[in-house]
């Protein structure tokens, strides 16, 4: 029973991720910080900087792990649109009687995160970072305008970024083993 604990124990603390060179990682790093920086510009002059949320997790995965199929363009572009879309289609529900105040647009924000997940599976463009869209859209009242800007726009903006980098770096992205 000890061993089966202590086994249990060490696989929480263990990482199984590889590792990776300090030349990815460095690349990575500034890739991810250069991506985060434009569309932080772009959020300040948009007054959006809300919205950009789950775009800096989007521009770790597309630098950090440009191989993995959840950072390949069709997942981030189309991930963050779909989640999106279910995000202002949640919050386009009238908030009214039992429906309204802090606790409905905590409970339309989970229902928005989850619903979000269903349609990225189910439509083949999971992208996990994009929840967060589903999550701010809905809570913050955003207009249907911004499945065009910021979600579109900066979804792209991140995968055209990735593609330029991963060329000039001598990596790989879109990575041909995940698109099929």
């Amino acid at each position: 029973m000890r061993k089966r604990w202590a086994g249990a124990l060490r696989a929480l603390v263990t990482s199984t991720q590889p590792r990776l060179p300090w030349r990815r990682i460095a690349l990575a790093a500034l890739g991810t910080g250069g991506a985060v920086a434009l569309l932080g510009a772009l959020g300040t002059s948009m007054d959006l900087t809300l919205l950009f949320l789950g775009f800096a997790p989007s521009c770790l995965l597309v630098f950090a792990l440009p191989e993995a199929p959840v950072s390949q363009p069709t997942a981030v572009v189309g991930g963050h649109l779909v989640s999106a879309a279910v995000g202002l289609g949640i919050g386009a529900i009238p908030h009214t009687g039992w429906w309204d105040g802090e606790l409905a647009s905590a409970l339309a924000g989970a229902l928005a995160a989850a619903l979000s997940v269903v349609a990225m599976l189910a439509l083949r463009v999971l992208h996990p970072p994009a929840v967060a869209n589903a999550v701010v859209v809905c809570v913050t009242g955003a207009g249907w305008s911004y499945l065009l800007a910021p979600v579109l726009v900066s979804s792209i903006i991140i995968v055209g970024a990735a593609m330029l980098w991963h060329r000039f770096t001598g990596g790989t992205y879109p990575h041909r083993s995940a698109i099929r």
